[in-house]
């Protein structure tokens, strides 16, 4: 499914008649010309998806930097979010306004979240949360029914966060680091686990 797919499928969750294209002279066009990369946007960065996360090599920014670390890179425009930096590593690091990553490491290999275009790529249960979050952002301005709106906000949000936890499923669990932390919700005050 392209993207145009996706809309249109939105639009026929409204009753709305599918478009041959953004550019296209129509109602449903002009909206989607708008929202669709809008919607699908928020949606990629609302989790850590996993076909959309990948790990890019920093490039070091050649400016001297402004923060309190030492080091900055440069973040592609394509990249909606760092996940972390440097795997099993300690390293602090911030996000700056200028889509730059602040740093002391030396160099970064990030893993990063994709502004995925290629839909080939996304899973059903993706696809679905997509779909059904179209419809409810072009859905007041196509049919002006406040009730259809709100039940596909609420179908939207939810589809959304299954669509989180199938894909939080997939790959090797997650350890929970032991810190004092955790140590004190358990009860146990620096004690070998």
């Amino acid at each position: 499914m392209t993207l145009l797919e996706h809309w249109n499928a939105g639009m026929a969750l409204l009753g709305v008649e599918a478009i041959p294209s953004f550019s296209s002279n129509f109602k449903a066009a002009r909206l989607g010309n708008i929202l669709a990369t809008q919607c699908r946007d928020a949606l990629l960065g609302d989790h850590y998806w996993n076909f959309a996360t990948e790990f890019r090599q920093l490039a070091e920014v050649a400016v001297a930097p402004v923060s309190n670390y030492s080091h900055v890179f440069e973040l592609d425009v394509d990249v909606i979010s760092v996940i972390h930096i440097n795997a099993h590593s300690d390293e602090d690091w911030i996000i700056g306004a200028d889509k730059t990553l602040h740093t002391d490491a030396t160099s970064v290999l990030a893993a990063v979240i994709n502004k995925e275009t290629d839909t080939s790529k996304y899973p059903s249960y993706f696809t679905n949360a997509l779909i059904h979050l179209m419809a409810w952002k072009g859905s007041y301005s196509m049919v002006q029914s406040g009730t259809l709106r709100e039940a596909l906000a609420r179908d939207a949000q939810n589809l959304a966060a299954q669509a989180r936890s199938m894909d939080g499923r997939e790959g090797q669990r997650r350890k929970i680091q032991k810190d004092v932390y955790i140590d004190a919700r358990f009860g146990r005050s620096g004690q070998n686990v």
